[in-house]
């Protein structure tokens, strides 16, 4: 009780007049062979503030447990995920999940866009021997555009000199002005587009080939939060946890990946399997489609914009 009210005078100064000091008291807790109070123990886990609840729409959080085990007289460290129930005037009632199993469902997810190692390596071929056809063609776009920029300006600075001789009267001026600054920026828009795209184009194919073909087995042997969050974010966009299952609405860009997946397993459970055998006919129709110069990649802004984490 002593040490009650002590502790309670130290801190509250208003009430008491202090008859220790904090260090004091805390040497004198220490030479009594008092426990100090616990701190709080900050955690971090991969995949918080990116999955809301399906239930009430709220951010999921995840918190860890320890349980004493009886027949290993040890304790075990549990991870478990969930709502945070701060959705105000909603009771939401969806369960916890824990750390394993959520993890084991995002593996599901990514064995859905996990190409064969061998396609990976024939589509790339494919790419590459398309890469110098690609460039040239791109090469000629930029130097139309480039053409079409400098005439655009030439012909805004003739338009000045008219006006400085008195030529043209000011709305005149003026309308043209307008209409070829636009002009400009337009032509401008695409040149950075244009350059935009080819930029690197290869090496980002590359590695997202890389993501579908390692995802899977770095997110299971990984024990970095970091890249397992990376490679979460890369499957999709929305991540909702409703009665324990996670349902992610994937990338635009691997969508097309999992519709030949499909193709490729129903085509396997048809035919007998041969060694070395080359990619499947749907594998090599939607390389066809959507590799083949790297079409399919440059004109989707979901691919460019969400560089792939390997």
């Amino acid at each position: 009780r002593f040490w009650q009210d002590c502790e309670k005078a130290i801190k509250n100064s208003g009430e008491y007049d202090p008859m220790i000091t904090i260090d004091e008291f805390e040497r004198v807790q220490e030479i009594l062979g008092r426990k100090e109070k616990p701190k709080q123990i900050s955690h971090e886990f991969a995949f918080t503030g990116i999955i809301r609840c399906g239930n009430c729409g709220g951010m999921v959080t995840a918190e860890e447990k320890r349980k004493f085990i009886k027949s290993t007289q040890t304790y075990a460290t549990y991870v478990y995920y969930h709502c945070s129930r701060r959705k105000s005037g909603i009771k939401c009632n969806e369960p916890v999940i824990n750390l394993v199993e959520l993890e084991k469902q995002i593996a599901e997810e990514i064995e859905k866009y996990t190409i064969p190692e061998e396609f990976k390596d024939w589509a790339l071929g494919v790419l590459r021997s398309n890469h110098h056809n690609e460039t040239n063609a791109r090469d000629k776009k930029y130097e139309m555009l480039n053409k079409a920029y400098k005439t655009s300006q030439r012909q805004l600075d003739n338009l000045v000199e008219l006006r400085l001789k008195d030529l043209l009267n000011d709305e005149e001026f003026l309308a043209r002005k307008v209409a070829l600054q636009n002009k400009i920026t337009q032509t401008k828009v695409k040149l950075d587009g244009n350059h935009d795209r080819g930029q690197n184009w290869l090496e980002l194919i590359e590695k997202a080939f890389n993501f579908v073909t390692q995802a899977k087995k770095v997110f299971e042997n990984t024990q970095d939060l970091k890249i397992k969050r990376e490679i979460l974010q890369t499957l999709g966009s929305s991540f909702i946890l409703e009665n324990s299952r996670l349902k992610i609405e994937p990338t635009p860009w691997l969508i097309p990946i999992d519709k030949y997946n499909k193709a490729e397993k129903a085509l396997k459970n048809r035919l007998e399997p041969t060694k070395n055998r080359l990619p499947s006919q749907d594998y090599r129709s939607f390389a066809r489609r959507n590799l083949h110069g790297g079409d399919y990649w440059e004109s989707n802004p979901d691919f460019r914009d969400h560089n792939p984490v390997f």
